[in-house]
């Protein structure tokens, strides 16, 4: 799986031994500048930034790729920290390659949740804990797999990885106010990332001030509202943008 991955993606953001920053692409595409900005401005608002607010992002992901990171890192790193200083990742690594790794004590203002749902191409099992290898070599010389679970009704709910997941995404949908979901299709199949996301808002009492955004090329506005069999009784509002997340946030960044 991993190597198919890159044989279809040549380019897919591995760092080099001692490397510890993402690189964005150059140039970049009008959305890609466009999403770049918007992913700053987020971050501002919730670590002290220009824009600094109440507000505190997390990001859920199902995807493998190292796109979030980059994303995330174009912003943090500008001062020349590392990423993982921010990123709570679900686990603590037991180890974190080709990075400097330092054990933080996260500052509950300016930390956040990055959680990989179905695991990364960088999720490696380290005895009866996991760590970070963001590098090809570990592969090559081990033998190994990384920790990647295909989303299907055959998933097995019982890993140990899928356990710690579940559980930390639970916490984090309930506590959050609003959830915004991009390039999502919502399938039957994939049952158990349809379950995490009700509990968002499971009931008419906890969907009192959340909304739901949704960013799509075909937004399945319908198929959401099935998740939350109260929404026409004080459920939470959908609010469906029809687009790419690059024409959401262009358009966004024109607003603030």
């Amino acid at each position: 799986m991993r190597n198919k991955l890159i044989s279809v993606v040549p380019n897919f953001g591995f760092l080099k031994e001692g490397e510890y920053r993402f690189r964005l692409p150059h140039p970049m595409s009008d959305h890609q500048d466009h999403i770049v900005r918007l992913i700053g401005t987020i971050l501002d608002m919730g670590h002290g930034g220009k824009r600094a607010t109440r507000v505190r992002p997390h990001f859920l992901t199902t995807n493998y790729d190292f796109v979030l990171e980059t994303l995330l890192d174009a912003h943090l790193g500008a001062n020349g920290d590392p990423l993982f200083l921010y990123a709570y990742r679900g686990f603590t690594p037991t180890k974190i390659k080709s990075v400097p790794h330092v054990r933080v004590a996260f500052d509950h203002t300016l930390a956040f949740n990055l959680l990989k749902l179905n695991g990364g191409l960088e999720v490696w099992e380290d005895g009866p804990n996991f760590c970070l290898d963001y590098t090809q070599k570990r592969a090559a010389q081990t033998g190994q797999r990384p920790k990647l679970i295909l989303p299907s009704r055959e998933q097995d709910y019982s890993d140990r990885y899928v356990v710690e997941l579940f559980r930390k995404s639970v916490r984090v949908l309930r506590e959050s106010q609003a959830l915004v979901i991009v390039g999502y299709s919502l399938p039957e199949e994939d049952a158990l990332l349809r379950f995490l996301l009700r509990q968002f808002a499971e009931s008419a009492e906890d969907s009192h001030e959340k909304f739901i955004f949704l960013i799509d090329i075909d937004p399945q506005v319908k198929r959401l509202e099935g998740l939350y069999k109260h929404h026409e009784h004080l459920g939470p509002p959908i609010h469906a943008y029809a687009g790419s997340f690059g024409d959401f946030a262009k358009a966004t960044n024109a607003l603030l």
